[in-house]
């Protein structure tokens, strides 16, 4: 399955990457620029693998552990960060780790992204039961969207609008 282009987060923008490498003792280098140009290019979500296929069109002399590296420090930076959207690939996208979370449909492979405050309540219970700090930057939530949903075969008899087992 592979994710559709999921709605534009403004947190994804390569915003000031510049002032965020220098911040770590890093400068903007061709590897890089075109690694974060690869990400912006692929609908914000990509592998490695087509990022490093992307990059390599710009500069053929750049090697796939290369862009391997790279997504490795723009990530520990904060300039990407790196999803886990199912049974596939993980994904890097552009922006700051925690911003969103993302839900992806496992029928038709949309990918939906939504605010982290979503499960910032989950975030806390686990805190307060467990003593357990979530990061809950690098999964996904699999499941059904609301147009796959919609269209899955009702049983005969069972009345529109109501799924087999519901009550009232």
């Amino acid at each position: 399955m592979r994710a559709k282009r999921a709605s534009h987060d403004p947190g994804h923008g390569l915003g000031d990457v510049d002032g965020l490498l220098r911040s770590h003792g890093l400068r903007r280098t061709p590897q890089r620029q075109a690694t974060l140009e690869a990400i912006a290019e692929l609908s914000g979500h990509a592998t490695a693998e087509q990022i490093a296929e992307r990059v390599r069109r710009r500069l053929p002399t750049v090697s796939a552990s290369t862009v391997y590296r790279t997504l490795g420090s723009l990530e520990r930076v904060g300039a990407l960060c790196h999803a886990h959207l199912g049974h596939t690939a993980s994904v890097y996208h552009v922006g700051r780790a925690g911003l969103h979370q993302h839900l992806v449909c496992e029928r038709c492979g949309a990918l939906r992204e939504v605010e982290a405050s979503v499960t910032a309540g989950f975030a806390g219970e686990l805190r307060r039961r467990f003593g357990f700090h979530a990061n809950f930057t690098h999964f996904a939530v699999l499941g059904e969207c609301r147009s796959c949903a919609a269209r899955r075969p009702r049983s005969p008899g069972t009345p529109a609008g109501r799924r087999r087992g519901a009550r009232h």
